[in-house]
């Protein structure tokens, strides 16, 4: 959905047309970091005292991921990029493992629910609980420095849909209200946590608090999107001089097919 508020072109052709792309090291590295944390809290859950794996497993479980993830980088990359997760583990490690609530679900999957007639899915990086109320976290490996506020607010008259953050953590509670076995929860915030420090050497959480008329709002533009998808409109894209796809289909004149072609081509 944020992609094609954002540019329904690069939608179409990462989503529909499904371009192949290599994966960035950037995306490597947070997929890497995701999953040591994810071990982390396993690896606690599991234990009969509910006790933490120490910081040399943690490393172990990112170094074990990034090699997974190798092919997505230089060997100068690889290197930076151990030296920066055993960095930013460590000292996330250190400041938070003494407060970190045990009561949590990690990655939790939700591969199909429905909201009225439209089909969702998420996987959230971890729920936390507090009796029924529970509190959805979504980890950051890029600078907090660099999160713009506006993409934690709500609509506003310069951005009208609101911030790819403020809409993702209300996506999650319309995901949750509508999974049955999470209907007895209470999702009262959300939380992005950082794992890297910011500038001044401070670790950063924001929470987005979330209210009823967030839900409604996510929820009609959750239909508006799935029904411009459904009918094709793909046609206009953000026009950004930095977008390769609206550059691409400017460059190539490429104009949307007149309706019933798709169909027709579907049954050839």
């Amino acid at each position: 959905m944020n992609k094609y508020l954002d540019c329904p072109i690069s939608f179409y052709y990462e989503y529909i047309l499904r371009v192949p792309g290599a994966r960035s090291d950037a995306l490597a590295f947070g997929i890497a970091v995701h999953y040591a944390l994810e071990q982390l809290f396993r690896k606690m859950y599991q234990h009969p005292q509910k006790e933490f794996p120490d910081k040399e497993e943690l490393f172990r479980f990112f170094q074990y991921a990034l090699r997974r993830e190798e092919s997505a980088f230089t060997e100068q990359q690889f290197t930076r990029r151990r030296e920066l997760g055993i960095q930013i583990l460590g000292e996330y490690y250190d400041h938070y493992i003494r407060s970190f609530n045990r009561h949590i679900i990690a990655e939790y999957n939700i591969p199909y629910v429905a909201m009225d007639g439209v089909p969702l899915k998420g996987k959230l990086d971890k729920v936390t609980f507090n009796g029924a109320d529970c509190t959805v976290i979504d980890y950051k490996t890029g600078s907090p420095d660099y999160a713009g506020r506006y993409q934690l607010s709500g609509p506003t008259e310069s951005h009208p849909y609101g911030g790819d953050y403020w809409r993702q953590m209300v996506f999650y509670r319309i995901l949750l209200e509508n999974h049955t076995p999470a209907r007895s929860w209470r999702m009262i915030a959300g939380v992005f946590d950082f794992i890297e420090k910011n500038r001044k050497g401070d670790f950063v959480q924001y929470t987005v608090p979330i209210d009823d008329e967030s839900v409604r709002i996510v929820k009609e533009q959750i239909k508006m999107v799935y029904a411009k998808i459904m009918n094709r409109e793909f046609d206009q894209g953000c026009g950004k001089e930095e977008c390769p796809w609206c550059r691409f289909a400017r460059q190539y004149q490429l104009e949307r097919p007149p309706a019933g072609m798709a169909e027709e081509a579907a049954l050839l």
